[in-house]
């Protein structure tokens, strides 16, 4: 299995989208940033679990949190990528599932450390 490429064309963070809500959420914003960055993890976790004991149904209820979550704080890559995993998982199109939650993963691991930058800063 060979993990997908992310999508070139698209940030890993897209500032703007992050500036905006952090604008319109003024204090809150740091709290909302900082539910991601923990519960992120917990839902990788997860969504590996159901990916090992072929839950699809999981894979795709999962890619579609992490896909909105992570678009929410302008992770567009992310946000791409898992809506593909979600798209596979429901279609039944998972001949390269697995590589493809390996690129999903890597995504978010760098969202994350983007997003933790933006934290430290706000």
């Amino acid at each position: 299995m060979q993990d997908t490429a992310p999508p070139n064309d698209l940030p890993v963070l897209d500032r703007s989208t992050l500036d905006r809500l952090c604008a319109a959420l003024e204090e809150a914003a740091a709290d909302v940033i900082d539910e991601y960055l923990t519960d992120t993890p917990r839902l990788l976790d997860q969504l590996g679990s159901a990916l090992e004991n072929g839950d699809s149904d999981t894979v795709a209820g999962l890619a579609h949190q992490l896909k909105s979550s992570s678009g929410a704080l302008g992770g567009s890559q992310t946000q791409a990528l898992a809506a593909a995993v979600e798209q596979a998982a429901k279609t039944g199109n998972s001949d390269d599932l697995a590589g493809q939650c390996r690129t999903l993963q890597n995504a978010i691991d760098a969202f994350m450390r983007s997003l933790q930058a933006y934290r430290n800063q706000i």
